[in-house]
């Protein structure tokens, strides 16, 4: 990964369930969803947590995706600025 993009992870354990929390900052854009996705799989491979935890050995793993949206959208401002609301 490089430039700007990055994540941040934070694990816990209630009671008997362990968590895995994620989020994400990814490439903009229709054409990097293949760097999107090798960039989600150096996340998950590289995140590690103390006493040997993983981010798959948790039973529930909440991911969230930013994407640079006003990248992403093959809008006009005109476009835009009328569905807005």
């Amino acid at each position: 990964m490089s430039g700007n993009k990055g994540a941040v992870s934070i694990r816990l354990d209630y009671y008997d369930t362990s968590f895995c929390f994620i989020t994400a900052h990814l490439a903009a854009g229709h054409a990097n969803v293949d760097e999107r996705n090798a960039d989600y799989q150096t996340i998950v491979n590289g995140l590690h947590f103390l006493r040997g935890k993983t981010i798959e050995s948790h039973e529930y793993v909440s991911h969230t995706r930013i994407i640079d949206s006003n990248a992403s959208l093959n809008l006009t401002f005109d476009t835009a600025a009328t569905s807005s609301g």
